[in-house]
């Protein structure tokens, strides 16, 4: 993944600075949309190399970030939309609310893969909430510098990847309750964790 990585790293400073084309009305400010992140980064992206694309597994959320080389890099969020509704208390339609959360678990994907700032609002009057919650549900992905660090001390299979077996080891580790399918996926929290144990790790 050294090649994906390489050409991130250059596209990064060529990213325009982020536009807050969305607005507000209940809270009254602006703020970052989806669309403002996809025109500040693809002009840099595609002129190194790389494009991304979005895809949909039954309930997963999964983007995927290519490099001309075949490299390739994942990270995906299960979306989960047990009661929705408007700022203002109204119910919404099943369909309007999984369109709000695909829109909204899009940009945090994005944001956290390239390493760009995004606020915490979503991109809806609609936000995302279990029975007993009152706020949206924010996505907590590891950034790319912490994602290069365990590349660096990672057990790699002979492609340069990640194996599978792999992949098993660190759910197990981290304690994650569905398999973690890149190291983006790994909770913020066990970062450090994840990184002193990896250089241990012997896959047979």
């Amino acid at each position: 993944m050294k090649q994906l990585i390489a050409a991130l790293a250059k596209a990064k400073p060529q990213f325009h600075s982020l536009k807050m084309s969305g607005f507000n009305k209940f809270s009254n400010y602006y703020y970052t949309t989806l669309a403002d992140i996809i025109s500040a980064t693809t002009e840099a992206l595609s002129g190194n190399g790389l494009v991304y694309i979005f895809t949909l597994e039954e309930e997963k959320l999964i983007l995927t970030l290519w490099h001309e080389s075949g490299e390739f890099l994942t990270s995906s969020t299960t979306l989960v939309v047990e009661k929705t509704k408007s700022r203002d208390g109204k119910e919404q339609s099943h369909s309007h609310a999984w369109g709000a959360a695909i829109t909204y678990s899009k940009k945090y994907l994005l944001a956290a893969m390239l390493g760009v700032a995004a606020d915490e609002d979503d991109d809806n009057d609609v936000f995302v909430a279990p029975a007993s919650a009152s706020t949206p549900v924010s996505v907590k992905l590891l950034s790319e510098e912490q994602i290069a660090r365990l590349m660096a001390v990672a057990p790699l299979d002979s492609n340069g990847e990640i194996s599978d077996k792999l992949r098993i080891a660190i759910t197990a580790k981290s304690g994650a309750k569905t398999k973690i399918r890149s190291l983006a996926e790994i909770p913020p929290d066990k970062f450090e964790t994840i990184l002193n144990w990896l250089p241990t790790v012997k896959l047979e």
